[in-house]
């Protein structure tokens, strides 16, 4: 598998798999005839697509968050507007 020859992605989760079993990039690089650099680049990204995922769903979530204390603010004011008595019942 050396050179620029595509690995498939069925077996690059194969190899990476392998990797967590086995704890030693070199032997599962030697078995598959690919280089510890690749092997390396591979678990770097893959680490890296989890960190940005979660950068990304943490984003939507504040995203929600602040859409859902605009919506609560909006509806106290309509309260307010609407039933003049809420606004003194929520001092107490």
């Amino acid at each position: 598998m050396s050179g620029t020859s595509k690995v498939s992605p069925e077996l690059k989760a194969q190899i990476l798999e392998e990797l967590k079993e086995v704890g030693v990039m070199a032997t599962v690089a030697n078995k598959h005839g690919i280089s510890s650099k690749t092997i390396y680049n591979w678990v770097s990204a893959t680490k890296n697509k989890v960190q940005i995922d979660q950068s990304k769903e943490t984003r939507a979530l504040q995203k929600k968050l602040k859409d859902a204390e605009l919506e609560i603010l909006v509806l106290k004011e309509l309260l307010k507007k609407t039933y003049p008595h809420w606004q003194s019942a929520e001092k107490l």
